[in-house]
């Protein structure tokens, strides 16, 4: 067996090797992460501080400000949902187009059906507390007898990998491990043949739970401090790893490792034509068969690549080894921040640790300051106190009656000094500490939906993405996952699920049936994000910047009906219009056509000619008129005139209504009879 060039005699001794190894690089990250789980979910003092605080009566009071920041990024990746797009390499046809739409919309479904974005979520937030988040790809038959493909977060808790990958997201990782405890009778139904090997292993082990590759080091002791002093005898608690926890003494701990090694291939092109890459066992007896056939062999190319192999271990047995029929490991990880001291992966939550400390430390010695404050400090000489033990607790409550000796006030053996004024430097820290968890991780105020007052929204949306540029190496690793999440899934869908059966994409309003041939999904792709219609922010600014557009583009029939899924409207109205849109263009239907404008209209032009024309004709006979002698031949041409211009005006107002009947009259009222006047009653 070959792993990367290094020959391994021996695989159940290399797994336990590489675990122990992997296990002792980890302890460091696991204990950090239980931390930043606790820290998020409000357990942010430690046990010693809080024993502590008791003994003075000192509160410890938390006001957890990690969990909505945690919060904010978790949502904006939610809002922002972006859809995987399969492209297709080979030059573009109908066919490659219509198998990438397959593949997409594919890929789509099986996430719909398993609730995989969900749990990529649920991997995401693990990145952004722990520093690495790991989602599991399996095909399950047990919820479907015809086979459903199952995403799910694992729990990083349980995994161990490669301590020597460095590259974002172990893309460099040589194995991946997941450890689990299962019930003896899991075990048994998983793999029966193994059974009388597991108990017999079992006989010669002190406990069940202890059969892991590294015993006792699965699970770390831990000791808890339950006083500050921690050298008086008593004061820990040790808590001791699995193999003493009564709990979990009737659980196998099984551990599933998955590695690659390099194998030798052949390629050739075959008579067809063909690229063939062929193994080099197999690649023996093709030679064989060629010389048996007098046929000289194909010019060939001896080059490597990745096998993926899996094997199921508990203890010293191998319960199960075989090929994953994958070219890749179905554990994937997404991983934040690198630390190169430690060697680990960390997330945002290990910058707020300290400045939520300070924060809960502060505000509680100042809510302690003010509850002694009112009494101030009391100085008392020896025999003051009918009760001295007692007075001390009187003394501390409010209201309380302290009794004293007779004569120890006018001794003067009691005196009170007054408290002390709060400090101005306490409240500044705390408002320090507060604004340092801004500071350390970028997100502002805009970002968890409080912007101050008086800001503009543009300055509103400059913050927000400029707190989202601070995340994008965070959403560059997330984007790296979410290619070889859709590729996993793709070979899936081609291994499993690509039997014919049909399924259902789309929407509730606009579904519609697939389906799924392998044949239809064996071409190859590219992957690209594309922004999806579910943000509400997104779709009512995209919206708004399409309506300087929108009237063009409905007079030219151009309008794109993918536009309407950012309209702000229901989902059942926006699918009715597409229904209606596409009846229209299946019955051959056509938009509407434009009205024409006045300024364009043939009627409308002659009208106003013709006005103009009498406007001067009337100018005329009016300077015709004062040197005329006449006044009946002056008042005669001048009704005339008059009538003519009246006429044009009407003519001139119906041009104005744009419809083909009125502009006919106004040209039957424009003609005139023999005298110049009207044929009208007028």
């Amino acid at each position: 067996m070959a792993i990367e060039g290094v020959e391994k005699l021996d695989l159940l001794t290399w797994i336990r090797d590489s675990l122990k190894q992997s296990s002792d690089s980890l302890i460091h990250w696991q204990k950090e992460a239980k931390e930043s789980d606790d820290f998020v979910a409000g357990h942010q003092w430690e046990q010693s501080d809080i024993t502590r605080m008791k003994e003075v009566q000192k509160p410890a009071i938390t006001f957890n400000r990690i969990a909505p920041m945690v919060n904010a990024i978790l949502g904006t990746e939610i809002q922002h949902r972006q859809k995987m797009i399969f492209t297709p390499r080979k030059p573009t046809n109908e066919e490659a187009a219509g198998a990438a739409d397959l593949a997409t919309d594919a890929y789509t479904w099986a996430l719909d059906q398993c609730g995989g974005e969900y749990e990529r979520t649920q991997a995401f937030r693990d990145m952004i507390v722990r520093g690495i988040g790991w989602v599991n790809i399996r095909i399950d038959y047990e919820s479907d007898a015809e086979g459903k493909i199952i995403l799910e977060r694992t729990d990083g808790q349980e995994m161990l990998y490669d301590p020597d990958s460095r590259k974002q997201n172990l893309e460099d990782a040589r194995w991946v491990c997941r450890r689990r405890l299962m019930p003896p009778g899991e075990l048994k139904e998983l793999w029966p043949d193994k059974a009388d090997e597991v108990r017999a292993e079992e006989s010669s082990s002190e406990d069940i739970s202890a059969m892991g590759p590294f015993g006792m080091s699965d699970r770390p002791t831990t000791i808890l401090n339950k006083s500050p002093d921690h050298y008086n005898e008593g004061v820990q608690s040790v808590v001791a790893g699995d193999s003493l926890n009564s709990t979990k003494q009737a659980q196998y701990l099984v551990s599933e490792f998955q590695w690659r090694e390099r194998e030798i291939v052949y390629r050739f092109v075959d008579e067809n034509d063909q690229m063939i890459l062929v193994p080099d066992e197999e690649f023996g007896k093709l030679k064989k068969a060629w010389k048996d056939l007098g046929q000289e062999p194909p010019a060939v190319i001896k080059q490597y690549r990745w096998k993926y192999k899996r094997a199921y271990i508990t203890g010293n047995i191998i319960l199960q080894e075989d090929e994953l029929p994958f070219n890749f490991f179905t554990y994937m990880p997404m991983t934040c921040y690198w630390d190169d001291k430690s060697k680990v992966w960390y997330g945002l939550v290990r910058a707020m640790k300290d400045p939520q400390r300070g924060a809960n430390k502060y505000f509680s010695a100042g809510v302690h300051l003010f509850n002694v404050s009112p009494k101030g400090t009391m100085l008392a000489e020896t025999g003051a106190f009918v009760n001295p033990g007692k007075a001390t607790n009187d003394w501390a409550k409010p209201g309380a009656i302290v009794h004293l000796k007779p004569g120890a006030l006018g001794q003067g053996m009691i005196k009170v000094e007054p408290a002390p004024a709060f400090p101005e430097a306490a409240t500044t820290m705390i408002q320090f500490s507060i604004e340092s968890l801004r500071d350390v991780t970028g997100i502002n105020m805009d970002m968890l939906g409080q912007s101050e007052g008086g800001q503009s929204g543009t300055a509103i949306t400059k913050s927000q993405t400029q707190g989202l540029t601070i995340m994008a190496p965070i959403f560059h690793a997330f984007a790296r996952y979410r290619e070889k999440e859709a590729l996993s899934t793709l070979d899936f869908l081609r291994m499993f699920l690509s039997d014919g059966r049909w399924i259902r994409i789309g929407g509730p309003y606009n579904s519609q049936y697939l389906q799924l041939l392998r044949d239809s999904l064996a071409d190859t792709y590219d992957l690209s994000l594309d922004d999806a219609p579910t943000d509400p922010n997104q779709k009512a600014a995209v919206w708004e910047n399409l309506q300087p557009l929108l009237p063009m583009l409905i007079r030219q029939g151009s309008f794109p009906i993918a536009l309407l899924d950012y309209a702000p409207l229901p989902a059942s109205v926006v699918a009715a219009i597409k229904r209606e849109i596409e009846s229209i263009k299946e019955q051959g239907g056509e938009a509407p056509p434009e009205p024409i404008k006045k300024d364009e209209n043939p009627e409308y032009i002659a009208a106003e000619v013709d006005l103009k024309k009498a406007n001067a004709e009337l100018s005329r006979a009016r300077a015709m008129a004062l040197s005329t002698e006449s006044q009946m031949d002056i008042a005669t041409q001048s009704q005339t005139i008059q009538l003519r211009a009246e006429d044009a005006e009407i003519q001139k107002r119906m041009g104005d209504d744009n419809t083909l009947d009125q502009l006919t009259n106004i040209s039957k009222l424009n003609k005139p009879n023999g005298s110049g006047i009207k044929s009208d009653s007028r």
